[in-house]
């Protein structure tokens, strides 16, 4: 716990996230504060503990998320249901990045440990610094911490191939006990490193990202038959990724025809 109270006593926070193609870990602290950031981070990278105890301690801490963010709240699903629909279940992309509760009871303490060691190394690093700070000064501290770090290895990594169109439009209804109906629509689409993938990142922003959208003004303002749109990619890079737009619908509100909307309009 003293990486946190030492961030939190000058005034700073931190936090972690994980998604599908990478974890971060990030401080926000004043200037003045950033060769203590960054000493922090070298020390985790360098001899992170790890322990029974903490593998015991934070398994319970993502097991609590999983209750609060997917297994207990409206929607919580969805993600799941997404992936599911989308990409093979032996596909990287074929289930959230949380797993199961059978899958972090599984997880042992010689798991974690070579997971570690394998993929958390010095030559898997990107590291970022914003703010007012002198490039040469970054550049310099960012040596002093992490320049005498062992590089190691980590492997190369064969990406799965590009998943072909899906054959028909495949559809999964499912009943849950929510405020609203939903529709989500979702198309596999390029990796986030791929050249069209700008192209489809604006095709949503037109589509469904802010109240000026043509989905957003046409569906919820103009015709009323939708309380939200909204749309995103997922940005994934291993060879596809998953764009969706979804809106909910008000009470009365078919939703195949909401759907039929979203499609053709």
């Amino acid at each position: 716990g003293e990486h946190l109270t030492q961030i939190q006593a000058i005034g700073g926070e931190c936090n972690a996230t994980t998604s599908f193609d990478r974890t971060n870990y990030f401080e926000t602290v004043p200037p003045t504060a950033l060769e203590l950031a960054l000493w922090l981070e070298s020390d985790r990278l360098s001899s992170l503990k790890v322990n029974q105890e903490n593998l015991d301690n934070q398994r319970e801490v993502v097991k609590e998320e999983k209750r609060q963010r997917y297994d207990n709240v409206p929607y919580g699903d969805m993600l799941r249901l997404l992936l599911e629909l989308n990409f093979p279940a032996a596909h990287p992309y074929g289930h959230p990045t949380i797993g199961s509760m059978d899958d972090l009871d599984a997880a042992s303490l010689d798991d974690v440990q070579a997971f570690f060691d394998l993929w958390y190394r010095p030559d898997g690093l990107v590291l970022s610094i914003a703010g007012p700070v002198k490039p040469e000064e970054g550049f310099e501290l960012v040596e002093k911490y992490f320049g005498h770090l062992e590089a190691g290895s980590v492997p190369s990594q064969t990406r799965p191939k590009r998943l072909d169109k899906h054959s028909g439009h495949p559809v999964q209804r499912v009943s849950r006990d929510v405020p609203r109906d939903a529709v989500i629509l979702t198309w596999r689409t390029p990796a986030c490193t791929h050249e069209d993938a700008p192209a489809v990142q604006l095709a949503l922003d037109v589509l469904a990202s802010g109240e000026s959208s043509r989905l957003v003004r046409k569906l919820v303002r103009d015709e009323q038959i939708a309380e939200y749109v909204s749309g995103a990619d997922f940005d994934l890079v291993r060879g596809t990724s998953m764009a969706m737009i979804s809106a909910g619908a008000p009470l009365g509100i078919n939703t195949d025809s909401l759907a039929e909307k979203m499609l053709n309009d």
